[in-house]
């Protein structure tokens, strides 16, 4: 899925798709700057977890997506989180977030097993990252959750600038031993 508009798109790449991966460069308004952003959607399935690792060492930020309506989808998040962090030679932001939010009633009605807000909630605290809910198909959320991972990207950004960087003060004369 990839952020459009307001929402995600489905696009038809088969060349990508084979792949394992999409990618889209996206300029987005936040908190009144243009930030631009590349986004590199990776199939989460099991055959394309070594190509998505190679991803994960250069990325700024990552957001995990799980369907709300599949408890598995939902259940491998903790080995994504895990392989994010061995990946990466520092902490990343980090964003779980729960999609197919718009078709969860529909399926609890069904008598689908679908994985509640708490659940969620939860599982970043432990974590330690952050947490939303959304739909790529009606697009809540979508922004909002790209633009708060953004936000923790450029805190971090900062951060990293602010520790690096020396104060330097003017070195005051010294004083030699007869007081003059």
């Amino acid at each position: 899925m990839l952020a459009s508009a307001d929402s995600f798109s489905d696009p038809i790449n088969l060349s990508y798709m084979l792949a394992g991966l999409d990618f889209l460069m996206r300029t987005l308004r936040v908190d009144g700057k243009n930030v631009a952003v590349q986004l590199w959607d990776t199939a989460g399935q099991e055959r394309f977890r070594s190509i998505t690792k190679t991803y994960f060492r250069k990325a700024d930020g990552v957001m995990l997506l799980y369907d709300c309506t599949c408890e598995q989808s939902f259940l491998n998040v903790r080995q994504w989180v895990e392989d994010i962090d061995k990946s990466s030679n520092q902490r990343i932001p980090l964003m779980i977030v729960a999609n197919k939010i718009d078709l969860r009633e529909m399926a609890i009605k069904t008598g689908t097993i679908c994985v509640t807000t708490e659940q969620g909630e939860k599982l970043a605290k432990d974590c330690d990252t952050t947490f939303m809910e959304g739909s790529a198909k009606d697009g809540s959320n979508v922004l909002h959750a790209l633009a708060n991972l953004v936000r923790s990207m450029i805190a971090r950004k900062d951060l990293q600038l602010s520790a690096s960087t020396m104060q330097l003060c003017e070195a005051k004369p010294k004083k030699s031993c007869c007081g003059k």
